[in-house]
């Protein structure tokens, strides 16, 4: 991975390798919450990745990472992914 600190011109080379020791057994709620809009986009874009991911899949981690929603947009989000849901059927 590359990546560039905002006031530099120059670009730094990272890697990792990422195995069972380095990876977090549970994730923290913003983690948990990008999941679930992350498979909501496969599913709008019937991605082959998707593989047996479903609207309720996508809402039940939504709801339980929803966390603080300062502006409303997580709740607007779920809203979002259950009309998506009603539309499919």
């Amino acid at each position: 991975m590359r990546y560039k600190e905002p006031d530099q011109d120059m670009s730094k080379y990272m890697d990792t390798c990422m195995t069972s020791v380095n990876v977090p057994e549970t994730m923290s709620e913003n983690m948990g919450f990008a999941s679930a809009v992350a498979e909501f986009g496969m599913l709008l874009r019937d991605l082959k990745f998707k593989e047996d991911s479903s609207y309720d899949a996508v809402l039940d981690r939504a709801k339980k990472n929803i966390g603080k929603d300062t502006f409303g947009l997580r709740d607007e989000f779920l809203e979002l992914v259950s009309s998506a849901k009603l539309l499919s059927e």
